[in-house]
């Protein structure tokens, strides 16, 4: 199954990171899918993000937690929704009512609440085929 979690209070919880770790293993595919902007540089060598270090602390996570680069996805201005339907993302995690809503017209997406962060857990898991 391909599953997305966003990544800022959502993939930053440990017990997301625990979650991740053990679909991983169990052979999902796992992304990363933000709002952030990507760090990456065009071809005058601009960043076209934000800055060359924006995204060190998701770059530092995903490589931890073993997913390849392939499949950090940033959404930027665009919608997320938008990049599920492309890399045909199948289940997603996030913090935001208004990315699950957004997401929620492509494939199924649960709201994680970090301060009910284990029936987050519990709801996610059991959309897992």
């Amino acid at each position: 199954m391909k599953i997305s979690f966003d990544f800022d209070d959502t993939l930053t919880h440990v017990e997301v990171q625990k979650c991740a770790r053990e679909l991983i293993k169990r052979g999902h595919e796992i992304y990363i899918l933000t709002a952030r902007f990507s760090d990456e540089y065009d071809v005058d060598g601009q960043v076209i993000g934000w800055s060359k270090d924006w995204n060190d602390d998701l770059k530092e996570l995903a490589l931890d937690l073993g997913i390849p680069r392939d499949r950090w996805l940033f959404a930027g201005i665009g919608t997320k929704s938008r990049l599920a339907k492309i890399y045909k993302i199948e289940l997603h995690l996030d913090d935001s009512g208004d990315d699950v809503r957004d997401i929620q017209t492509v494939c199924k997406s649960i709201i994680f609440n970090k301060y009910d962060w284990q029936n987050s857990l519990e709801r996610f898991i059991k959309l897992i085929t």
